[in-house]
């Protein structure tokens, strides 16, 4: 079960954001410039990670001296280290994961020591663990597996523990925002596999799990208070939603708030919870269906005017960049990245100039840093 640990970290963290938002006195300087901020995507076609400077005040995206920047053979997953310090690739066809140091000011990867990490088996997402403290691979497999591997202070990785057995035909992976706990959604048994993380790190099955979500799960999200898990299952054409203890991990759908989606593959969840973001799987379909929240039951309702045009094909790895003002989608089919602007009242979705943005063959995954 999660120990007191977890639960103590993650009040900690919202107590040290309360505070920080108190402000405080100053000398009057000049304020410090803000940190240089990066867009990062897994190549699986290029083998490689397209890396582009990112403007935070306009979403517009500049490919980087030296990028793309090699990887494995077909990078699938990506993760990068919360403390924006290390970035890591799962490259699924050559069985490890690579491991980039990231120079905060030109944003350039070089590789960690040690790396790639490996072998293993079929590696297509990473997890970070909020502390930083760990890594975890999920193995897409028959019988997909979740490794844990433990962060080293330079970044390196090495195992954390046994491997744990996921479901079929897994295809991705979420973490609990409060480090409690590991979920994957296994679309060939069409399940949801729950993990405790223990005080060391390794994974063991949550009361009750696998959880049913029958449809072919295919897409997770949380929202940030961690009482909502929202599942894309994308042969059911229904988005769920379960109910998910705070203290436990422990996951029950509330067949109520389910809703009727054609095809839903990806999702993308708003950092302040106020809006989730849908890919259709349906061919041809590059627009990017977006809902309100509703804070107290979960339930989503359509921001009037989506689906909102402005996307690219292949959206599987769309993401709100830490900030919530920009939709950041790799288009794995097409080659590129699109940036979309996030109205802050209305959740409502517009292209922003320039996008989309050229990345290379097959960008499957995305992040931003930091």
């Amino acid at each position: 079960m999660p120990t007191t640990t977890h639960v103590a970290r993650a009040l900690v963290a919202l107590g040290f954001l309360a505070f920080a938002g108190c402000g405080g006195g100053g000398g009057g300087g000049t304020p410090a410039a803000a940190p240089a901020r990066f867009v990062y995507t897994a190549n699986a076609g290029d083998g490689a990670v397209a890396a582009f400077r990112f403007d935070g005040e306009t979403g517009g995206l500049t490919q980087l001296p030296g990028s793309p920047f090699a990887a494995g053979l077909v990078p699938y997953g990506i993760a990068r280290h919360p403390s924006g310090r290390f970035l890591y690739v799962a490259n699924e066809d050559d069985g490890t994961v690579s491991g980039f140091a990231v120079d905060q000011a030109t944003g350039a990867l070089s590789p960690l020591t040690g790396s790639p990490y490996g072998p293993i088996t079929r590696p297509s997402a990473l997890v970070a663990d909020p502390d930083g403290g760990a890594i975890y691979v999920l193995s897409s497999q028959a019988t997909a597996q979740v490794r844990p591997m433990a962060v080293a202070a330079d970044g390196s990785l090495s195992p954390l523990g046994p491997p744990v057995d996921a479901g079929q035909g897994a295809f991705a992976a979420a973490m609990h925002p409060a480090g409690v706990a590991l979920y994957v959604a296994n679309g060939g048994d069409e399940t949801i596999s729950g993990f405790a993380i223990l005080r060391s790190g390794a994974l063991s099955p949550l009361p009750g799990s696998p959880f049913p979500s029958a449809g072919v799960p295919s897409a997770l999200a949380f929202d940030p208070s961690g009482r909502f898990l929202y599942v894309a299952n994308r042969n059911g054409a229904v988005i769920r939603v379960f109910d998910v203890d705070p203290l436990t991990g422990v996951m029950a759908e509330n067949a109520a708030l389910a809703t009727v989606f054609s095809a839903p593959a990806a999702l993308a969840m708003d950092p302040g919870g106020r809006f989730l973001y849908a890919m259709s799987a349906v061919l041809g379909d590059t627009t990017v269906h977006a809902f309100q929240i509703d804070g107290g039951t979960g339930a989503l309702a359509a921001v009037p005017g989506a689906p909102f045009a402005g996307g690219v094909a292949g959206m599987f790895g769309m993401l709100v960049e830490p900030a919530g003002r920009f939709l950041v989608a790799p288009g794995y089919s097409a080659g590129t990245v699109a940036v979309l602007a996030i109205d802050q009242a209305t959740g409502a979705l517009t292209p922003v100039a320039g996008s989309p943005f050229t990345a290379g063959s097959g960008p499957r995954r995305a992040v931003v840093t930091p």
